[in-house]
């Protein structure tokens, strides 16, 4: 056995530490992924409501914009 020490011993440290990093890295994104979807089940839900709300009031304000109307050309007519 030679008495020097490996020749790739820093290399090998380096690859070590950066799969450590990597694996913490990995480990952020799956945390951020599982948050987004938790913010994603809550938001779609959300959306879904506030678009049968702005349906519910268009429906409204275009009966409304037709009585205005419809009582609009009965007024012309009686003058």
């Amino acid at each position: 056995m030679p008495d020097h020490p490996c020749q790739h011993e820093g290399e090998l440290a380096t690859l070590s530490l950066q799969s450590k990093v990597n694996a913490d890295n990995i480990a952020t994104l799956s945390e951020l992924h599982k948050l987004l979807l938790v913010k994603l089940d809550l938001l779609i839900p959300a959306v879904a409501r506030l678009e049968v709300k702005s349906g519910f009031y268009g429906a409204l304000g275009g009966i409304l914009a037709a009585l205005l109307i419809i009582g609009i050309s009965i007024a012309a007519k009686l003058m």
